[in-house]
Formats: structure tokens, sequence, C-alpha cells
């Protein structure tokens, strides 16, 4: 299961609800674990049923000989008896963590999709919130000469004419003028800033044979208010071919020079960028002077120069020769974006092995009853959707904080009156849970996951191999006889009470001092 689990931990977070991993609230996910739910009940039916056969058959097979039996089931009960606990234990960590992880999965999916939700209102989109200029398009008309075949007096004939022929050409040079600034009316609106542009363009006819060019530019998009547009050349407007158009026809003496001057004033986002389309760029300057905090260039293509002062900064785009920009490229408010994200939902996918990391803790730490784990499942579970929500309005450093404080609370309570046990059990958790999930609070998950897995392996080598941190003999906090293995006072007690009823149905089986002789015989 970890196999297929890796691949789908590499997406990124906005494609994590499409990864396949269960959601609790979509229907498809319910009705799969519906579909596989009977096969389970099955499988685990056809074991119990196995085993009973087992004992049976085992049980039978002794019929001949009572006294061998009895004393046979007497060693075999108190093997088995340990056994079935562990297998008790663990198969309640097994169904723990499946339902963990479909519970976490859940939470994660949500998180997700909340996180790109927010991340979708604050981050400037080129479709969306950008205000975007196109560069211009300049074209001329020229006569070229063509031959054409036709038929004259019942002969063809090929004639000889000139046709007007449309080119594309480019302008020689561009000084464009940008500056932002919020307006006075302080309404918090995001689409409340003033542009106002001003773009010097430079038209060269290199063509000896004609005059007649059309200056093409769009106005701008993306904006909320658009004012004044309009095309100058040597202070006079000029006039559209067609209302709605926006194709300017210009005269152009061969070999001279053409400058024009485009204006407006929009309003709209501060986002602004420059879009060259499939062209080039040629003697290109361009300058943005903004007073709005946390501006920066956006489509990685970085200013020649930026200039701060105060409040007020200049971006400066310089491009002397010939230059190709395939991206549109300006200017754009650097949103604060929700830190670390996609961190949260990663860490809740990875939550069931943090907790079966921490029940492997306390398991090898301390004795645990089935109740004391099942207790311990639902409060790690409950403190992860605690985290997932409370962490949306709250900073998640300081909500783990106050999660971690109360599972130590609770935690304690594992020692039942014996500060002893309660101390194991709050080293456990801080080594297997807090420390864990402060690694990935705090942007260092791998460093503190090494050093979480470092200081566990040490605790439990101090705990069970140097039995330097010793367990008094009445930790179980009640009274029992001592013995040199405190772990084992929970199951060697139980095994006497077990083999004292089987004794009352059996005579013939060993007393309870005949177990107990056997059991310090084998320590």
């Amino acid at each position: 299961m970890l196999v297929a689990i890796i691949p789908e931990l590499l997406l990124p977070s906005g494609q994590l609800a499409q990864s396949g991993l269960p959601d609790f609230t979509q229907p498809q996910s319910l009705n799969q674990i519906a579909s596989h739910l009977p096969i389970s009940i099955a499988i685990f039916a056809i074991l119990a049923i196995g085993l009973s056969v087992g004992m049976a058959l085992f049980n039978f097979s002794l019929r001949n000989y009572p006294q061998q039996r009895n004393v046979v089931i007497g060693d075999w009960m108190m093997r088995s008896t340990q056994l079935m606990k562990v297998l008790q234990q663990t198969l309640l960590i097994s169904i723990i963590l499946l339902a963990g992880f479909g519970f976490c999965s859940t939470l994660a999916s949500r998180q997700s999709s909340w996180e790109q939700a927010k991340t979708a209102q604050t981050t400037p989109t080129i479709a969306g919130e950008l205000v975007r200029q196109s560069s211009p398009q300049v074209s001329y008309t020229s006569q070229e000469p063509y031959v054409y075949t036709t038929e004259l007096e019942g002969k063809l004939v090929k004639v000889q004419d000139k046709k007007d022929v449309t080119r594309q050409s480019s302008v020689s040079g561009s000084n464009l003028q940008l500056s932002i600034a919020p307006t006075s009316n302080k309404s918090g609106d995001s689409q409340n800033y003033l542009i106002d542009f001003k773009g010097d363009y430079q038209i060269t006819n290199p063509i000896g044979t004609t005059d007649r060019f059309v200056f093409q530019i769009d106005p701008p998009t993306g904006y909320s208010l658009l004012q004044n547009f309009g095309v100058e050349q040597n202070g006079k407007r000029l006039a559209t071919t067609n209302p709605g158009e926006y194709r300017f026809p210009l005269q152009i003496a061969p070999g001279s020079v053409s400058k024009l001057r485009v204006s407006y004033r929009a309003q709209g986002s501060p986002q602004w960028v420059y879009s060259a389309k499939d062209g080039s760029l040629a003697n290109f300057w361009m300058s943005i002077d903004s007073k709005v905090p946390r501006l920066n260039f956006v489509s990685g293509i970085a200013p020649t120069k930026v200039t701060s002062t105060g409040d007020r900064q200049i971006f400066t785009w310089a491009f002397n020769q010939n230059a190709s920009v395939q991206k549109p490229f300006g200017v754009a408010v650097s949103a604060p974006i929700a830190a670390q994200t996609g961190t949260l939902p990663l860490l809740l996918l990875l939550a069931p092995g943090i907790f079966l990391w921490w029940i492997l803790l306390l398991c090898l730490s301390m004795p645990m009853r089935l109740e004391d784990i099942a207790i311990a499942g639902c409060a790690f579970f409950a403190g992860m959707f605690a985290l997932t929500y409370v962490s949306r309005i709250a900073d998640p450093l300081n909500v783990w904080s106050g999660i971690s404080i109360c599972l130590l609370l609770l935690v304690w309570g594992l020692g039942r009156n014996n500060w002893r046990i309660s101390l194991a059990a709050i080293i456990c958790t801080i080594l297997g849970v807090i420390l864990p999930v402060y690694g990935f609070s705090i942007g260092a998950r791998g460093v503190m996951l090494s050093i979480a897995a470092l200081l566990s392996v040490t605790w439990l080598a101090v705990r069970n191999w140097y039995n330097w941190y010793h367990l008094a003999p009445t930790d179980s906090g009640v009274d029992r006889p001592i013995y040199e293995d405190p772990e084992g006072v929970f199951t060697r007690q139980d095994l006497l009470e077990e083999s004292a009823q089987y004794n009352q149905i059996n005579p013939a089986t060993p007393s309870t001092d005949d177990i107990t002789q056997r059991l310090q015989d084998k320590t």
C-alpha cells in the first residue's frame, strides 16, 4: 500500500483531488468502500471459522489422552492467550489505520481544495485581473506587377498589370511610459487604481514605391474603465477608417520616419502587462512608475533596471537590438499567498504513519489495553481534524501547540495514578507525535523527522535493552505479585485467572500453583 501512496505524495496540491485517494464526501468513494466491504467481512469470517476448526481438531486429536490433553491444553492456553492479545491489538490498530487513512485523505482533499480556492482569490492571472496591452501592428499597401492571361480576338494573351498588395511591417522604435497609482477613493477595491499610459512609436518607410501605411493598435483588456484612448501624429489626433476598428491610415514618404503617440487613462487592477504577440521588439524602452506596494515583475522577464525611492518604484525594460518575447511581461502585485501551501494536505496523508509510529512507541514502552489503543487513536485523529479547520483562522503553529498540550494531558492518564508510566507516555507522545507534526508546521520536516526517529529509537533502547527507566511492579494500578518483568504482570495475572476458571470446569487440569511454578521455572 505504501508503494501506491508514494506517487500520490509527489503530486502538486492542485491535483490531489484527482489523485484517486478516498474522499468520504464523494459518492463514488463511498460506493467503492461499500463494494469492498462484503469481501472484507467474508475474509474475516473465513479466518475466524478456520481458527475455530483448527482448535477443535487439535482438541479432538487428544481425546484418548485426557491427562496429557489437560496438560498440553494448559500450556497451550498460556501461550495462545498472549498471542491472542497481540492479534487483537494488531487487528484493532489495523482497523484504526484504515479508518484513519480514509478520514485523513478526505481532510487532505478538502484542505487542498480550500487552499487552491484561497490562492485563486489572491493570485493574479493573465486571463483575469491583469490589464494587458498588445503591441501595435503596421501594414502598408504597395503596387506590385503581376501577369494574367486573357482572351483577345480568339487568342490567349498575357497581360502585365499592377495590383495593390498588403504587406506586414513593424515599428522601428518604442518608448512607453506608464504610471500606476491608487485612486483618491479609498474603497478597498482591488480594481481601484489609475493607469496612465503614453506610448511613442516610430515607423520608418523603407519602401520607395509607396507611402500608404496603416497603424493598428487595440485598446487594453481587463480594465474596468477606459478614457481618452487615441492616436496622435505630430500633435494631431488620427481618425479610424471604420467605427469600432482601431486602424489608422498614415502617409509616410519613402525613406522618412513618422512618430505616433498612443495615450489613454484606465482604471482597474494594478497588474499591467505588455504583449508583443508573435512579433519582435526593436529599439524598445518601457518604464513603469508605480506607487503600489508589493509590486513586482511577472512572467520571469526581469527588468533591466529597478529604482526604488520611498514608496515609489520604477521598473525599466530596454532592448536596444531586436528581441523576441513570447510571454506578456510587466508588473503584478505579489499577493500574500497562504504560507506553505500543500504542507497540511501532505501531513494529513502521512498522519496514519505518524499514528502507527506513536502506537508502536507506546506498546513497546508500557502495557497497553485495547481500550487504551482505541482512545489514543480517537485522540490523535481528533487532533488532526482540529488542526485542519482551526488552522484556517489561526496560525497552524499556535494551533498545534494547543493541541499538543491537550494530548499531553490526555496521555498522562495512561499511568493510572502512577507517575512513571505517565512520564513514559508523555515521552512517547512528544517523540512520536508532537515533534513530527512540528516539523511540518515550521517547514523543516526532514530535520525534525530525523531527530524524532533517532530520539525514539534511543528511548526504546534505554527502556528495553539497558533498562535504565525501570517501571515499578505496581505500575498497573493494582496490587499484584512482584516479578522481575513488570510488563508481564498483566499477562501472567490474566493467565492465572483464566487457568483457574478452566480448572473449575476441568478438575484434572494443572492448578494455579502448578502454573505459577512453571512460569517461575521458565523465567
